[in-house]
């Protein structure tokens, strides 16, 4: 999983050299940062599970077509995902889980952001086709806010604010 250009990559592991290119998005004007970090894959089903951390899901990508079918909503933060044996459900661990907690926690450390974050663990069923286009949309709008804000025609790194209402 190559977090910096939002792609997937299959490597020769002795040549050291990318073999073939997954990407994650669609258009090649998308605004970047699904962060892809682990993965698990469905072999009989043909589908790979991905953590997509800054978007607080899991992709599913076909490994057919070689594309994103969707994504699943998640915690806050997914950093690792497991199909479980029997292919009906996926581990998600959520770096993030639920937010932050209080920083006046007792012991060493406690002013650590990282000992204040609760990290959480879902078991989420893997979802039917129809279910899994309804799970895109909640994830597609709990994440384009940005879209609404900020005008990104000249590509990814020049986010400027969008005329209109404030």
């Amino acid at each position: 999983a190559c977090n910096r250009s939002d792609d997937l990559w299959r490597l020769d592991p002795v040549a050291l050299q990318v073999l073939e290119s997954i990407p994650l998005h669609d258009e090649p004007m998308a605004l970047k940062g699904l962060y892809p970090v682990r993965m698990d894959l469905d072999a009989s089903a043909r589908r790979l599970y991905v953590t997509l951390s800054h978007e607080n899901a899991i992709g599913v990508v076909d490994l057919e077509s070689r594309a994103l079918l969707g994504m699943i909503p998640t915690g806050w933060y997914p950093n690792d995902v497991k199909l479980t044996p029997d292919r009906e459900a996926l581990v998600v661990s959520n770096g993030r889980g639920v937010g932050d907690g209080p920083s006046d926690w007792p012991g060493p450390g406690t002013h650590s952001t990282g000992r204040a974050l609760r990290g959480t663990i879902s078991r989420i069923e893997v979802p039917s086709d129809p279910a899994l286009a309804a799970h895109t949309a909640v994830v597609v709008e709990a994440n384009d806010r940005q879209a609404r804000y900020f005008d990104f025609s000249l590509g990814n790194d020049t986010p400027v604010p969008s005329p209109g209402a404030p």
